[in-house]
């Protein structure tokens, strides 16, 4: 009998990534137009840059419905195997309700949900922790109970070319996006307790990039001996890499040894193109 983790895209771990960790991936429903796309699946992260840059309009992003999760755990409870599901965060999606019905239909010692009140890297890193307990033989309850209380512990924060996309998508009001939105300024959001709300800006990216660090360092000490993450959105990395030394300042090593991933079609439909992404826990 073994623990199996059911994550969804949102996490931006990509299909590969996933079937090398072992993970099973439910990707989120992307539509553009009347095209509907698998997250990750049937729609590649390069193309759905390419659409996005295409279309006036933003693509529509559907939950994990809770059929698709009872398939998959009625696969791996049927092999006398445990499920954790861990979820992006309730606040932004009803994925995680959708894997609450389905879980619910299962006996509690052998189905567990864990919101991870984040996205994109924030929920990632959990992931990678949980890997990491599994490795270490916890049995599944205790797992559970550790992740929800790190994930109290995940600071999330990204840097962003406007607000548009955030308040076209519902996620931003229209007075936090005028707050937020001057010519040149690039806000820099935070995820905290699975709201988004604004943090700071910057003005040119560059500045943009050191005003994101500097805000990073005050929402906690990095815990090093727990995951990092980065991430970036749309087809074009230079955007971390001309602007490294900030980046290896707050993480103390290398680009190339940080981890880094391009930010996928559930977050961002609503980042839009050129974000940043910060993602660590920080110690207590």
């Amino acid at each position: 009998m073994s623990i199996k983790l059911i994550i969804d895209s949102a996490s931006d771990i990509s299909p590969d990534e996933a079937n090398e960790l072992g993970l099973e991936l439910m990707p989120l429903l992307i539509s553009f137009d009347d095209m509907d796309y698998k997250d990750g699946k049937t729609i590649s992260k390069t193309e759905f840059y390419r659409q996005l840059k295409a279309h006036d309009q933003l693509p529509k992003t559907s939950q994990v419905t809770p059929y698709e999760y009872d398939q998959v755990i009625s696969d791996v409870v049927s092999k006398g195997d445990t499920a954790i599901i861990i979820t992006l965060a309730s606040t932004l999606s009803g994925t995680c309700s959708s894997a609450q019905i389905a879980a619910s239909n299962y006996p509690d010692d052998k189905v567990f949900v864990v919101d991870s009140m984040n996205v994109s890297v924030g929920e990632r890193i959990l992931i990678m922790h949980a890997l990491d307990l599994i490795k270490q033989g916890l049995e599944a309850a205790e797992i559970v109970d550790i992740l929800n209380e790190k994930k109290k512990q995940i600071k999330l924060l990204f840097l962003v070319n406007s607000l548009d996309s955030l308040y076209k998508g519902g996620r931003l009001s229209r007075l936090e996006t005028m707050a937020g939105s001057f010519l040149s300024v690039k806000p820099i959001l935070a995820l905290e307790e699975g709201k988004i709300v604004i943090a700071g800006k910057g003005r040119g990216t560059k500045k943009s990039c050191h005003t994101h660090v500097e805000l990073a360092k005050k929402y906690g000490e990095i815990d090093f001996s727990m995951p990092i993450y980065m991430a970036y959105s749309g087809d074009d990395e230079s955007i971390v890499y001309n602007n490294s030394n900030a980046y290896e300042e707050l993480f103390q090593k290398p680009i190339e040894e940080i981890g880094l991933t391009i930010i996928g079609s559930t977050v961002g439909t609503h980042a839009g193109v050129g974000a940043i992404a910060v993602g660590f826990f920080a110690k207590n």
